[in-house]
């Protein structure tokens, strides 16, 4: 037992100062050596001990050292080394410190912590993988996702059913957003027509939700041009499926204007004392629930938007086009009063569109809808005209009228 106890006495100390010299710096690793090589010469127990503990304090100090030197020479290069020679002799070799090199890794670290540049680099990374456009794989929105399965917020029920892809979804998160806030009624026009890239599967908003939009905003022209449009579909699709078999049938806007109930929501739509698409209920949205909930990626809001619900203005179109033939008929048949009538009703109508929230891209649509197919001509459509000419038309117009009485 006592053999066992003095060799492990005698072992120790040499193995931990046989480690002290491997962790030594290769600048002063003589001094581990001595430390070693002195150790040998040291007969109790107690006092090779403590010239352990020593030892152990120099090689801090000595680590320290090095430590802090390091931090002046290049990234890899050891004193008196290979490396270091070789820089010392020619010039076109690295000579940055260590400390610099640091510093700028940990500014490029702080750099990549923002959320903007992390957003940047999420966007280009989708760019160049040509990654699908699924928001509900990204992760601000299943993290948005979960905080609405916890708080019911309304605002953030409305939000992701924008978001989402799903038509019952989409329905039921709407839903449940107005019931829980009235001013939201807006997302039943937003959910009102799904799926946008199916044709043949496409479907309009459940009745009892359309009437409680109607009834909700009752002088918005876009509810009554949504009811247009509702009514006009089969007449529509009708006439598409004619055209795709090479089939001549009657034009779909002649059948419009013979309908009742068409003619009766295009009168409230054109008489409406305003033109809202609620484009800005939209975007209030996506700044509110974004500067809540800490979203920063732009690709959600960019997902909204792409979805946002626009006019059939073909359906529109069909009607105002209707009261300009009317009214230049009645104008030739020297109906000054008739024509008046039809002309101020397209005119005023424009001047709600192009007063309100418009969006540029159904400017754009209004620019594509007003060439038609015909080889004679290019017709211009009505709501596209200038103001200022059709009221220069309604004064002439007037200006013969009032002569006429004159006379």
């Amino acid at each position: 037992m006592r053999d066992t106890k003095r060799q492990f006495e005698s072992r120790f100390p040499q193995f931990v100062t046989q480690a002290l010299v491997r962790m030594w710096p290769s600048e002063s690793r003589d001094w581990g050596k001595a430390l070693t090589s002195e150790l040998s010469e040291i007969e109790s127990s107690g006092a090779a001990f403590f010239w352990l503990i020593g030892g152990i304090m120099l090689l801090f100090r000595e680590r320290w050292r090095h430590f802090w030197r390091t931090l002046g020479r290049p990234v890899g290069v050891e004193p008196g080394g290979s490396i270091d020679s070789f820089a010392r002799n020619y010039s076109r070799v690295p000579r940055t410190p260590v400390w610099v090199t640091a510093l700028l890794l940990f500014a490029s670290t702080t750099i990549l912590l923002q959320p903007e540049v992390r957003n940047v680099l999420t966007i280009l990374y989708r760019s160049y993988t040509h990654s699908e456009f699924e928001p509900w794989r990204w992760a601000d929105v299943k993290r948005l996702r979960s905080i609405a399965s916890k708080n019911s917020d309304p605002q953030l029920l409305g939000f992701l059913s924008l978001l989402s892809d799903n038509d019952a979804e989409r329905l039921r998160l709407s839903e449940q957003a107005i019931e829980k806030d009235p001013s939201l009624t807006w997302l039943d026009y937003e959910q009102s027509l799904w799926p946008m890239n199916d044709l043949s599967q496409q479907h309009y908003l459940p009745a009892g939700r359309l009437e409680r939009l109607q009834q909700w905003d009752p002088q918005n022209a876009v509810v009554h041009l949504l009811a247009a449009e509702l009514i006009s579909k089969p007449m529509r699709a009708e006439a598409f499926d004619a055209a795709v078999r090479g089939k001549a049938s009657l034009a779909w806007e002649q059948k419009l204007t013979q309908n009742p109930q068409w003619i009766s929501e295009m009168d409230l739509a054109l008489s409406a004392s305003k033109y809202d698409n609620y484009a800005d209920q939209m975007i209030d949205l996506i700044r509110s629930v974004s500067a809540r909930y800490g979203v920063s990626d732009p690709d959600i809001a960019l997902s909204v938007l792409l979805r946002k619900r626009m006019v059939q203005f073909e359906v529109l179109l069909a009607c105002t086009d209707s009261l300009m033939a009317r009214g230049a008929a009645a104008e030739r048949n020297a109906n000054s009063a008739l024509a008046i009538a039809d002309y101020s009703r397209v005119l005023q109508f424009s001047q709600r569109m192009h007063l309100g929230n418009q969006l540029p891209i159904e400017n754009a649509m209004l620019v594509v809808s007003e060439k038609k197919p015909d080889r004679n001509c290019s017709r211009s459509t009505s709501l596209l005209v200038a103001p200022t000419k059709l009221l220069s038309s309604l004064f002439s117009l007037q200006s013969g009228k009032n002569s006429a009485i004159e006379n």
